[in-house]
């Protein structure tokens, strides 16, 4: 095999190769023992990956493993009698090469940003989060900012370029880097994701190899998640408007500084002439294990990562197919509190548009939820210039994508609703309900449930009343689906089906066998602050086939405090909470 030497111009600046000596002692690692490793090590994490431990103690268990595997990977090369400064590559790098790996962060970054957008398009989905995994407060942004930064940037930097390339790198260079980079790539359990790790997972493995030194690549790493934890920060504590300019500025920044990233990769690999231990060198030790023997390791491997790759894709695509049991309702405790919930109504630029208040009490038999709320109409289509606003309809209706439906989503006429219902103290069971809206030019619409035989009464106005029956099973009205919906077990995954009752614009009721689908965590920014909520999304096809859904989303602890809710037209995001402390 020809030895993976590029010429290096006369002036450049090398890093000193290492002695003629150590090219004579073994240091490339058995890839028997580092497959053994590998499953030892994805196997841990898939026993502790548990949405339900809380987040302080998530990032400490995470720093726990992080350093366990990287200790496990140093008493492997011990094991094997290897020195562990020459396998792991611990050896200091030229000031020089640390500030060109630094430089390569900004377009690393939006190459990968870039493919996680591709990838999300091209598979329909991006990845859940638990609420668990965003920090609440000083010390778990601190513990946070630790896991990622500090403790994944060195162990994980020790586990795969000091240990799991170096294995791979026994068949050939090339072979290490690409190998080790997407084993490390695959090491994350984010199949939606692997994409975008592969660009800073192979330049991770060639400035190991280029350098002979893991410091560049630890400054390289510490640096690119950096940038996302900051972001996941700003999230956390800030506004949406606030994270959401940061994030832009970033990305901006990222794509400016792109070109000189490559540059300063390119000027890396220029500078530096590592020296290839000799063809028979590779082979004799190439020899020493069977293929057989590190093959079935590496293909087990495979086989896990293909099972949480296909149930990570089914789950996201159609969870339907995998989970659609009955839905279970369980009130927290702290319902049994006078609660008045107060809600700021937004349009879809953010602005606000009316209010909602909502006041939730209990009884011996049931709990109560009397809603009143109203928001004016708007227009936001006349924020666009004249020439948008001026093309008609028919136009747009010839185009490959749905403007018209998009455009009316930026419409609202003004709407007043009143909702009075009652739910069982046991499951949430739907006991009574009374609603009315008045929508568009004064239709005003009454709901009234039951109805004899368990029917649904709507009346709209100036027409003969019209009676729904309603099926078994959970039943989700206008407006209280929102409300009755914290009583859900939060968790992932989990969902199943129910039944919605739509009332369109013009009072026209209808009937949808829907999905209900615990989505995974997020901040949900309010005017009382951020806070991590759980989303939850309920979604169905209309009579004409167009695809409809409700979300709301739930704060992450009980009582999972409705937080933010859409009905499709406006959004009902909690300005404050009064609670009667006296009843609890």
């Amino acid at each position: 095999m020809t030895p993976l030497n590029p010429l290096t111009p006369p002036h450049a600046a090398v890093s000193p190769p290492p002695a003629q000596s150590e090219l004579r002692q073994p240091h490339y690692p058995s890839r028997l023992i580092v497959n053994l490793y590998l499953v030892l090590g994805i196997g841990t994490l898939i026993l502790a990956s548990r949405p339900e431990v809380d987040t302080l103690r998530r990032y400490l268990l995470g720093i726990g493993i992080e350093i366990a595997l990287a200790l496990a990977a140093l008493l492997f090369m011990r094991v094997e009698r290897l020195k562990i400064s020459k396998t792991a590559r611990l050896r200091p790098a030229d000031r020089q090469h640390m500030l060109l790996a630094l430089a390569t962060v900004p377009g690393l970054w939006a190459t990968g940003v870039a493919l996680n957008l591709l990838s999300s398009l091209v598979l329909g989905y991006t990845t859940r989060i638990p609420p668990a995994q965003f920090p609440r407060n000083a010390i778990e942004a601190l513990a946070f900012t630790i896991t990622t930064v500090v403790v994944a940037s060195i162990c994980e930097e020790v586990m795969f370029r000091g240990y799991v390339q170096r294995a791979y790198e026994r068949r050939s260079i090339t072979v290490g880097i690409v190998v080790g980079g997407l084993i490390f790539a695959a090491y994350h359990l984010r199949f939606q994701g692997l994409l975008a790790l592969v660009p800073v997972s192979l330049a991770l493995g060639m400035i190991a190899w280029r350098t002979a030194s893991l410091y560049p690549c630890i400054v390289l790493h510490a640096a690119y998640n950096a940038i996302a934890t900051i972001l996941l920060l700003a999230m956390s504590f800030l506004s949406s408007q606030v994270a959401g300019a940061l994030t832009v500025a970033i990305a901006c920044l990222g794509v400016l500084f792109t070109p000189f990233s490559y540059a300063a990769l390119w000027r890396l690999w220029r500078t530096t002439a590592p020296v290839t231990p000799p063809d028979t060198q590779l082979s004799q030790e190439h020899q020493r294990t069977p293929r057989w023997a590190w093959g079935v390791p590496l293909v087990g491997l495979l086989l896990v990562y293909g099972y949480a790759a296909t149930t990570e894709v089914l789950i996201h695509t159609s969870p339907q197919l995998l989970f659609d049991a009955p839905i279970t309702l369980n009130p927290p405790t702290a319902w049994e509190a006078s609660t008045s919930l107060h809600y700021s109504v937004q349009d879809r630029l953010g602005q606000e548009v009316g209010e909602a208040t909502c006041m939730q009490t209990t009884d011996e038999a049931t709990f109560t939820l009397q809603c009143r709320a109203s928001h004016r109409g708007f227009d936001i289509t006349n924020e666009l210039p004249e020439a948008l606003r001026s093309i008609p309809d028919a136009a747009f209706n010839r185009l490959p994508f749905d403007l018209p439906a998009l455009r009316k989503a930026l419409v609202a006429e003004p709407k007043t609703w009143e909702l009075h219902v009652a739910w069982s103290l046991e499951q949430l069971d739907l006991v009574a309900m009374e609603a009315s809206e008045i929508i568009t030019d004064g239709l005003a619409v009454q709901l009234q449930y039951p109805e004899q035989d368990a029917g649904l009464r709507i009346t709209p106005d100036g027409a003969e009343p019209l009676t729904l029956i309603v099926p078994d099973g959970i039943v989700l009205m206008p407006h209280e689906w929102a409300f009755r919906l914290s009583g859900l077990p939060f968790e992932l995954p989990y969902g199943g089906s129910v039944t919605v009752i739509a009332v369109d614009a013009k009072g026209q009721a209808q009937i949808h066998d829907a999905y209900l689908d615990v989505a995974g965590g997020e901040p949900t920014w309010t005017p009382a602050g951020t806070r991590i909520t759980w989303r939850v999304v309920v979604s169905w096809e209309d009579a004409e086939g167009q695809a409809q859904q409700l979300t709301g989303w739930y704060e992450d602890q009980p009582p999972h405090t409705l937080v933010r809710y859409d009905d499709g037209a406006v959004s009902y995001i909690l300005a404050a909470i009064d609670r009667d402390s006296s009843r609890e």
